[in-house]
């Protein structure tokens, strides 16, 4: 009896684990592989656009950087693009993913948001996303978030743990910079802080 209740004693259920560093290197893999001839990322980036449903406009341009109450990855120049396609909470999940949406063949207001416009990292080490908020909390809060591949659960391996730090400021301050361009009432913007030797905090980049 005593060694049959050992037997059938609950083990946690467990699939693979991974760590921000697989995701850097899967990231690094392609970049070096795939996606080094011609650093693809504008026609990435207009392809993603192109396969919005709903986007009919694409504005793409460069920022000098904000003052140092903001975030330290918006301090620099960086890139940015945004369209006036919708963007929803499923949406956020398919950005999220390494290389997948939540379903292969539907186009949403990210396209096809998968490895392929990943090469975006040739030129920084995370990058922020912005777009409009629903439609009752127009006159409140900015929705936006950064996508820190760094960022991890594991205290074995914490680099670029404060970038995930985002304050609403430093969206309030990019979705200012953007006012110009008469942003329609539903849009997505990804902006992209161009890589510094100042922010790598002695971390091999990307």
């Amino acid at each position: 009896m005593g060694g049959s209740s050992e037997c059938t004693k609950s083990m946690p259920n467990k699939g693979f684990e991974t760590s921000s560093l697989a995701h850097i290197r899967l990231i690094r893999d392609n970049l070096r592989g795939r996606y080094h001839d011609g650093f693809p990322i504008i026609k990435e980036v207009i392809q993603n656009a192109d396969d919005a449903k709903d986007a009919t406009v694409l504005h793409f341009g460069w920022c000098p950087g904000f003052s140092k109450d903001t975030h330290p990855l918006a301090h620099g120049p960086a890139m940015f693009f945004v369209n006036d396609g919708n963007f929803t909470e499923r949406d956020e999940w398919a950005i999220r993913q390494m290389g997948l949406g939540y379903k292969a063949a539907e186009q949403t207001s990210v396209g096809k948001f998968g490895l392929g416009l990943k090469s975006i990292f040739h030129l920084c080490e995370a990058f922020f996303y912005l777009w409009s908020p629903p439609f009752k909390m127009k006159d409140t809060l900015i929705s936006g978030s950064i996508l820190n591949p760094w960022s991890g659960n594991d205290p074995r391996i914490l680099k670029h743990a404060s970038w995930d730090d985002v304050h609403e400021s430093t969206l309030q301050a990019m979705q200012s910079f953007l006012s110009p361009l008469s942003l329609t009432d539903k849009w997505f913007c990804l902006w992209v802080p161009l890589r510094r030797k100042d922010t790598l905090e002695n971390v091999a980049p990307i």
